[in-house]
This record gives structure tokens, C-alpha cells and sequence, in this order.
């Protein structure tokens, strides 16, 4: 403006406002549809005063005695302290494999963790597949202080990245200021000496700056990531973070940290084949504590009257020839009465496995109490007794 350029300065700063509007407006826009994606509200039973009622879930208060809801999502984290129940926590992990709840053991001297008893606990956003036994928790953690709210902050509130397009893009605009600071401090003796005003040596001294530095570059760059963003809403693609629609345009591959994202999810069981000191006995070899620790050791459980849960511990308890059941002691002892002349034997006690290995009788373990699969120990472990 100074130099003339009226109407050329006031296009450029007329876009630069127009797009950073639509910017600010396209970024709102995209949070409010994050947050509202991630707003839950159910009804839910809790216990207060020794007495059962139904309130809204954004009634909750930590400390508050629940009744767990079987076949929705959890509104909240809670510890489980009665029962069990059969949950998919794929909204948190990406694994759709059915993950089992018990109830935290001796409440009363026990302190609970939230890192280390996850088998306790009831994550907010995770669905409830399938309650046993009257299964209650006590709510620990509401609102934007669960699993799920953190995940939510960090998807409309993410941390600051550093990436390298951006760092080479405050390095280009240094170098071209310095020149353009060099050639200032040029003009500025010359013109002094040919004894130019002071008007105009303004005017001169200035253009070095605009023509190194494009005013229109940054009103550009803005437009364009604007374009970006409406092009990818088309799609249903909701992007918090303007800045990054740049950097995304330059990758190339995607590699993923998971095989099971690219591959198939089943396996099949071949063999077994038993070790003793230090030498294979042979493949298929019958060990019968090997077979039942086959048949036992594990997390599966029926959903629906189907059985389900990790597809390797699956597998290898279908090689065994056992069935499971649940939840029906009366049932077993239908298996041993008329169990003469069947081909199949099915125990029906809780967490209780019969197995027709021969045709003498067939056996029958009940599971007492599971010890699940500890990363740290790198182990899992059963209390079993036979029936």
C-alpha cells in the first residue's frame, strides 16, 4: 500500500482473512463432530442407600455401587468387585477378541491399580458382551478423566509436533530475511549518498523485503490446506489438526506396528510333542496332565451358546476333543447318567470341561479359579479339581 499497490495489497489481505476464516471455521467444525462422536449418555442402575434405581449415566459420581450393563457400552470405568463378565475392548486396543472380567479378589485388603488390574476393570466405550453371576462394580473414574475421555483430549487437543517440512520452512524464510536484511543495508548507504528522500528510500528498502519474502506465499498455503480439508469431509474424514494436512501429503507408505492389521486372524493346531529331559518322546504321544492343561488352561467362554475368545487358545482346546459349558451344575450330572452308548459328553457345570477320551467313562474338571496370562511372570495358570 505504501508503494501504490493498493488494490494488489488489499486482494492479499483479503484472502488472507477469507482463508484463515474458513480455516478456523473448517477446524471447528471438525472438533465439535469429534466430541459429539465421542459423547455417550445410557441409563444405568446404581445402588444407593441400599436401594436400586435407574438414573442417567452423566449422573454418576466416583465411589458410586453399579450394576454392570450386559450388550452396551460402558459410561464410565469402574472396578469390578462381584461376578464376572465378557467384554470387547477393540474401541481401546484394535482387538476384537472377547477379554473376561473377574471380580477383584479380597476387596477388603487389596489395593487396586489401574495399570496392573486390568482384569478387574471396566473401561469407559468398551461393550459389555455378557454379565454373569450379578455382576457389580464401583464407578473409579467419570467423564473426561476415563481411558476413553483421554483418548478423546488427545485426539481434539494433541501434542505439538516438530516435523522436518516445517522446520525447512522456518530455515528458507531466515535465509531469504538475511538477504534481504543484507541488501537493506546496501540500499541504505547508496541512496543516502545520491541523496534520495526519505520517502522514497523507505519505498525502495521496503521492496527488498517483499519481493525476497512473498506476502501471498503464507495467504496461499492457507487456501490450499483449506481446499484439503473440505476435499477429505467429503469423504468423512475429520481432520483437528490443519498443519498436518501438508506433512500428510508427502507420505508415501504406511507401515503398520501389527501383523494381525495385514494377515489372517485363524490358525490351525497340528501336533504337540512332549520333551523329557532334553529329548522328544514323539509327536501325539499321550499325556494325559498335558491334554487336561490343554483343556483347562485358558480364558475362553461361551457368548450366546458360542464359544469364543483368543483364536490360539481356541484352536488348541478344540484339538483336545472337550467341551465346555457354563453355568448349568445340574447338567453335569445328566452326562453321567446317560452318557452310556453317546459319542459326545458335555459337562454343564461353571467353567466346568468333560472330555470322552475312551469309551470307559468320561472325565469331568471344573475350573475353581483362573490365574490369567501376566506379561510380567509370562505365564497363566488354573486351579482345577475333577468332578
Amino acid at each position: 500500500m505504501w508503494d501504490g499497490y493498493q488494490i494488489y495489497a488489499s486482494a492479499i489481505l483479503f484472502t488472507s482473512i477469507v482463508s484463515a476464516a474458513i480455516s478456523l471455521i473448517e477446524t471447528r467444525r471438525n472438533l465439535i463432530s469429534a466430541r459429539d462422536m465421542a459423547h455417550y449418555v445410557c441409563p444405568i442402575t446404581v445402588i444407593r442407600n441400599n436401594q436400586s434405581q435407574n438414573i442417567s449415566s452423566e449422573d454418576l459420581v466416583v465411589g458410586d455401587l453399579i450394576e454392570v450393563p450386559e450388550c452396551i457400552s460402558m459410561p464410565c470405568d469402574a472396578i469390578l468387585i462381584k461376578g464376572d463378565c465378557v467384554t470387547n475392548e477393540s474401541m481401546l486396543t484394535g482387538e476384537s477378541i472377547p477379554v473376561l472380567k473377574d471380580a477383584l479378589p479380597n476387596l477388603a485388603d487389596s489395593s487396586y491399580s489401574f495399570i496392573e488390574d486390568k482384569r478387574h476393570s471396566l473401561y469407559s466405550g468398551t461393550l459389555v458382551m455378557q454379565t454373569r453371576n450379578n455382576a457389580l462394580a464401583i464407578v473409579s473414574r467419570t467423564g473426561w478423566m476415563t481411558l476413553k475421555g483421554k483418548l478423546v483430549r488427545s485426539i481434539l487437543h494433541p501434542k505439538p509436533n516438530s516435523f522436518q517440512f516445517y522446520a525447512d520452512s522456518i530455515k528458507f524464510v531466515l535465509v531469504m530475511f538475511v538477504i534481504a536484511l543484507l541488501g537493506f543495508c546496501i540500499i541504505i548507504p547508496k541512496s543516502v549518498s545520491e541523496g534520495m528522500d526519505t520517502p522514497d528510500m523507505i519505498d525502495r528498502s521496503l521492496d527488498t523485503i517483499t519481493v525476497t519474502v512473498p506476502p501471498a506465499l503464507p495467504a496461499a498455503m492457507t487456501i490450499g490446506v483449506a481446499f484439503a480439508m473440505s476435499r477429505l469431509k467429503k469423504k468423512k474424514i475429520n481432520c483437528t489438526s490443519p498443519y498436518k494436512v501438508s506433512v500428510a501429503g508427502k507420505i508415501s507408505t504406511f507401515v503398520f506396528d501389527k501383523t494381525g492389521t495385514l494377515t489372517e486372524d485363524f490358525m490351525d493346531f497340528l501336533c504337540y510333542n512332549p520333551a523329557s529331559e532334553g529329548k522328544f518322546l514323539g509327536e501325539g504321544k499321550a499325556l494325559p496332565a498335558l491334554n487336561d492343561a490343554m483343556a483347562t488352561c485358558h480364558s475362553l467362554t461361551k457368548i450366546q451358546g458360542k464359544l469364543d475368545g483368543e483364536a490360539q487358545e481356541l484352536k488348541i482346546f478344540e484339538s483336545t476333543g472337550w467341551r465346555l459349558s457354563e453355568n448349568r451344575e445340574e447338567d453335569i450330572k445328566d452326562i453321567f447318567e446317560n452318557w452310556a452308548g453317546q459319542e459326545d459328553a458335555i459337562s454343564s457345570h461353571s467353567g466346568h470341561i468333560s472330555n470322552q477320551m475312551s469309551l470307559l467313562k468320561p472325565n469331568a474338571l471344573g475350573i475353581v479359579h483362573i490365574f490369567h496370562f501376566n506379561s510380567k511372570v509370562k505365564r497363566m495358570a488354573v486351579v482345577v479339581k475333577e468332578m
